[in-house]
């Protein structure tokens, strides 16, 4: 078999309309404690779908002792943090208080994080009356109880196995891959007896989990294994960032030949490489600021310890499958250039696969970090499930022994809607790293491109015109590469600084150039944005 064994076993609950599969989910966890451990009457305390998954507590009574049992169940996409066991046995001790033989049973999945899993099997060891049940547990029971056949034998390249909740019933499932690119090309399901009903087919093309991709019944009769050569993708376009190719290109972020000061910043980022402070950094600023010209800065860091960096800019992300590619490509590169080893049989099927295909991984050298940038972020914001795809990233990132590094830029200006939209995961994403604030230049900054104005134009500035383009640019980057943009080629074409400073550097003409350029339509954009946009904080 060439499945990815260190992969989590998935659970997949699919219902129409798509708010009931929270229901769904209580009536499987009702029969589950029915059927394989003997209580009877359930009672739900709490039912909670959130944008991470289904919350469920039930209490239920055994049907021979009388003796009471509290079940929580948590279905989330990303795996659960260690104080939700903690939270829950707290919540067991106090019930048995009133009865001492009372059990509980605590649900998780995918599972809970590594140390919060060791944590419930030690527990398990000296509590008789307490069960944990990961995804895998979960799949265990169910093959036992024949309640789920297991994998055809057909089906040798494979990756994401899960169970399929439906309204029909209980089904098997998997991701086929490609031999070659080790990539999804159908989404084979499965039933213990005869088909799996047209109508669970259909729920289940339309989820996540198949992600766009064909549904294939392979237990049906009448229909063959699926053909894993028969490749059929999504195009993902991965757009990287690109640096300025001089000092005063304004329109591109600067390169790392043209960056200026930041020291303190470079100094905190340098810590992230090393590991000194975590694995995941966020950079905020408002726009125009400099964020992009920093994450092109931390690649070139990187890439001085002989590192694999990407910065990408996230404006092309519109669907969870992006992530995927990116670290494709991330890992492809970093074992060409002997960074680390992948598995025999590494998978690239879904995030949960690239995670798990990367803490398979050997890392041959730990000094040489790997770094996916993702630049314009608030981009993604608008998008509850991409946003949620980065911040499963973010947190399982931790999870993986190599000196993996992500990070993240957003415009602070731009996302105070976020504030309900969805606030919870960009604060997620900000709490598991440093979070870096990015400010205008200071003086010395402005000073250092000043002095390479004076260079390029040949002839030291004037006092005045140096104070002028301090004072217009109000230490924006971008504003003052555009306005010492804009005075090179005045001098060039023949003006004189004392004329520059006369016409208050003929600042109207250089916006006049920049509107000529736009069409009528642009022209009442830019009309709209200046009338209703409320003014600029300081």
């Amino acid at each position: 078999m060439k499945s990815l064994a260190v992969q989590n076993l998935q659970v997949v609950v699919v219902s129409d309309p798509v708010s009931e599969r929270g229901h769904l989910f209580e009536r499987f966890i009702a029969n589950l404690l029915a059927q394989q451990y003997g209580f009877e009457d359930p009672r739900t305390r709490n039912l909670n779908v959130t944008s991470d998954g289904i919350e469920l507590d039930v209490v239920a009574r055994h049907r021979l002792t009388g003796s009471t049992a509290i079940a929580e169940c948590k279905a989330y996409t990303r795996n659960v943090k260690a104080g939700e066991l903690t939270n829950f046995y707290g919540k067991l001790s106090i019930e048995r208080f009133d009865e001492p033989d009372a059990f509980g049973l605590m649900c998780v999945l995918p599972r809970l994080t590594p140390n919060g899993h060791e944590k419930a099997r030690a527990i398990e060891m000296k509590d008789k009356n307490f069960r944990y049940l990961s995804a895998d547990d979960l799949g265990d029971a169910l093959r036992q109880a024949g309640l789920v056949a297991d994998v055809p034998t057909a089906l040798v390249d494979r990756s994401d196995e899960a169970i399929v909740i439906a309204d029909a019933g209980v089904f098997g499932a998997c991701l086929v891959l490609d031999s070659q690119s080790r990539t999804p090309t159908q989404v084979a399901v499965w039933a213990t007896q005869g088909a799996v009903p047209a109508p669970a087919m259909q729920l289940l093309a339309a989820s996540e989990y198949a992600g766009g991709i064909d549904v294939v019944d392979v237990g049906a009769s009448s229909v063959q294994p699926p053909d894993p050569t028969k490749l059929r993708q999504d195009s993902v376009l991965l757009a990287s960032v690109v640096g300025s190719s001089s000092d005063f290109e304004y329109q591109l972020p600067a390169s790392p030949k043209y960056f200026v000061g930041r020291s303190k910043l470079l100094a905190d980022l340098q810590k992230v490489l090393t590991n000194e402070t975590g694995n995941v950094v966020v950079l905020n600023a408002q726009s125009g600021w400099g964020k992009s010209s920093l994450a092109l800065k931390f690649k070139d860091l990187a890439e001085r310890q002989k590192g694999v960096a990407l910065v990408l800019d996230t404006r092309t992300a519109d669907s969870p499958r992006y992530l995927v590619e990116v670290l494709r490509r991330l890992a492809t590169k970093a074992e060409a250039e002997g960074i680390l080893r992948l598995s025999a049989n590494p998978s690239w099927a879904s995030l949960d696969s690239a995670i798990a295909t990367l803490r398979a991984a050997t890392w041959l050298d730990n000094k040489r970090p790997l770094i996916a940038f993702f630049d314009q972020f608030e981009n993604v914001f608008r998008n509850v499930e991409l946003t949620r795809a980065f911040r499963d990233l973010a947190l399982s990132s931790r999870e993986i022994a190599g000196p993996l590094v992500i990070g993240f830029a957003w415009k602070t200006d731009l996302v105070g809607w976020t504030e309900g939209h969805p606030y919870q995961l960009r604060d997620d994403i900000r709490g598991v790293g440093p979070v870096l604030i990015v400010e205008p230049f200071g003086p010395d900054e402005v000073t250092v491109l000043l002095r390479r104005l004076e260079k390029q134009a040949g002839e030291q500035l004037l006092p005045d015109l140096r104070s002028r383009l301090r004072a217009y640019s109000q230490g924006l980057p971008w504003l003052l590469k555009k306005l010492a943009d804009h005075v090179l080629k005045e001098l060039h074409h023949g003006s004189t600084q004392e004329q520059l400073l006369a016409e208050s550097l003929n600042v109207v003409g250089l916006f006049e150039a920049d509107l000529a350029e736009l069409n009528p339509q642009q022209h009442e954009v830019v009309r709209h944005v200046a009338r209703f946009a409320p003014p600029r904080r300081r």
